[in-house]
């Protein structure tokens, strides 16, 4: 009896393991890609220790990871395991997996069949590092890879990770030698993307963002980004602990290369990227002598910085050099705005037509240059009739008589005194007559002194408010002092009563 339970338990001891499924797609990965290995076991195992993986030109990135099916087909269920390895080739040539042997706690012993890989050359433009496919790995990228000289390119430096990213402090980062570089908004909460990386499914996250703008064509490298980051481990790997503390570690991103596109030739200065405009003209009427505001709002993703005016000529129109505005908001992109303001002083009355403006640019989607233009505008310039100076009244002949006894006749040398004196003074009105050529009176002293107070309180009021504002009052003190101190009075007088009265005007206008 004893010598028939031993043979039995030699037998059983002796018995070759059950075959388990397996297998490995792709089966010709390039040189750092990886390939996933599926082990297919009976369900209600339950596993005694990690199964050792034989590889030949492989190693393991991650897992095993665990999935359990189960089906139920005409009132009969079945359940399967399935153990999931993510390998990567190392090398160009054979590869090998297996036999791999498996050993459940109830004593039974599974292997699968050795597997045969055929590793190719590593891809153009694939994570080549040995150390890339580490588990967290940063990566940096160019959207779009190859710009043009001058375009807008958004450079992001993601943490790649199969797990769940928790932190990302950066240490470093490119110095972006031959790019112009500017800060975007960084997202608080970012939302990972799901990337292929050699055949496995990974979690990116945008951990940074800057708009960089090549200075010159050719080739540029884009030096490595450092970070510390700590992620949670894969909640599917079953021999893991993604309960347990996060582990910090320091990466590197690798050197990324640029190879920027030219220009057309002779088309170097002009600003790249998308633009639209936006022209206003305000007034569109107005008085001779007053001024307008033309402004022009350039709008796009490119950069609008080192951009030049459009020209702007207009004959018998004074034109001011322009002032000028530049708006970034940094949101996924860069986008700029830049405004510029001329003021346009009309020598002219009647209708002036203003030219359109042009602004040129280079398209990078068309892959040529476009020239944006503004409709025409037409000025209306209304002649201001003189304010005719005011009528003094005649004296009143009105008045009580004199009572009887109230006059008497003056003595003969209070006659000759007067004769004397009336004689004085019409010499010295006709010297003045004559210095005059005839001049009427000019506007009172108080008139004088109100317009120059409503001019102190119209400068104020236009310190806070716009450029042209402030040359329309500079213009009207230029003209009230030239017109009220020049010495021919005899042809100012109605000026300085007309821009009197404009000055008046805009203090009503303006609620001066």
């Amino acid at each position: 009896m004893i010598a028939i339970l031993l043979a039995a338990a030699a037998g059983v001891l002796s018995s070759p393991p059950a075959p388990v499924p397996a297998t490995v797609e792709p089966q010709m990965p390039a040189a750092g890609q990886a390939s996933i290995l599926r082990i297919e076991l009976p369900g209600g195992l339950s596993i005694s220790r990690t199964p050792r993986l034989p590889l030949a030109n492989l190693e393991v990135v991650a897992g095993p990871s665990i999935e359990n099916r189960f089906q139920w087909i005409n009132g009969k269920s079945s359940s399967q395991t399935i153990l999931t390895y993510r390998l990567r080739a190392l090398a160009p040539g054979p590869a090998q997996v297996g036999p791999v042997r498996i050993e459940a706690d109830s004593g039974w012993v599974g292997e699968t069949a050795r597997l045969s890989l055929q590793v190719g050359a590593a891809s153009p433009g694939a994570f080549r590092a040995r150390g890339s496919f580490e588990d967290p790995f940063l990566a940096g990228k160019l959207d779009p890879p190859n710009p043009y000289a001058g375009q807008q390119a958004v450079w992001t430096l993601y943490l790649v990770t199969r797990g769940r990213a928790v932190r990302a402090e950066i240490k470093s980062l490119p110095d972006f030698r031959g790019f112009w570089a500017e800060d975007l908004d960084r997202d608080p909460d970012p939302s990972a993307q799901t990337w292929n990386v050699g055949g496995a499914l990974w979690r990116a996250y945008p951990i940074l963002r800057k708009a960089i703008f090549p200075s010159r064509a050719g080739r540029a490298v884009i030096e490595p980004a450092t970070a510390s980051v700590s992620v949670r481990g894969d909640i599917f790997d079953i021999f893991g602990d993604p309960f347990g503390e996060d582990q910090v570690v320091d990466r590197a991103s690798a050197p990324l290369p640029v190879e920027c596109r030219a220009l057309p030739s002779g088309d170097g200065d002009l600003p790249v990227g998308s633009f639209s405009l936006k022209e206003s003209l305000r007034p569109e009427r107005l008085d001779s002598g007053d001024s307008a505001t033309l402004s022009l709002t350039v709008s796009g993703d490119g950069r609008l910085s080192a951009s030049e005016s459009p020209d702007i000529t207009v004959a018998r129109v004074r034109v001011s050099p322009p002032e000028t505005k530049l708006t970034l908001r940094r949101s996924g992109r860069l986008s700029s705005s830049r405004t510029w303001q001329w003021l346009l002083t009309p020598a002219r009355s009647g209708s002036i037509e203003l030219p359109p403006l042009k602004f040129r640019y280079f398209d990078p989607e068309a892959g040529k240059v476009r020239a944006e233009e503004t409709s025409s505008r037409t000025l209306e310039v209304r002649v201001s009739a003189p304010v005719p100076p005011a009528t003094p009244a005649p004296p009143s002949k009105s008045g009580p008589p004199p009572r009887a006894g109230s006059l008497r006749a003056p003595s003969r040398p209070a006659v000759v005194a007067a004769a004397a004196g009336a004689a004085i003074v019409l010499v010295l009105v006709g010297f003045l007559a004559g210095r005059r050529r005839g001049a009427p009176d000019v506007a009172p002293a108080g008139a004088a002194e109100d317009a120059g107070r409503l001019l102190d309180r119209l400068e104020e009021i236009a310190a806070g408010r716009s450029a042209a504002a402030r040359e329309q009052v500079l213009d009207l003190r230029r003209r009230y002092e030239a017109a009220l101190f020049a010495p021919q009075l005899a042809s100012r007088d109605g000026e300085v009563r007309e821009i009197e009265e404009r000055i008046r005007d805009l203090a009503r206008r303006w609620r001066a």
